[in-house]
């Protein structure tokens, strides 16, 4: 596994900013596709105007 090499020579780092920006679109497609009272439980976690 080459990630696992390069994790280990501490030249390997999380791509962290696309893992939130996919995070985030998964959180927020699956919220938007719950019932609104149950979307309601997120309360303004997420951007749902977007």
């Amino acid at each position: 596994m080459k990630w696992a090499r390069e994790e280990q020579t501490k030249q390997w780092e999380w791509p962290v900013d696309e893992l939130t920006d996919a995070i985030f679109g998964y959180a927020l497609a699956f919220v938007k596709a719950l019932p609104p009272t149950q979307a309601a439980w997120f309360g303004g976690i997420l951007d749902l105007r977007s």
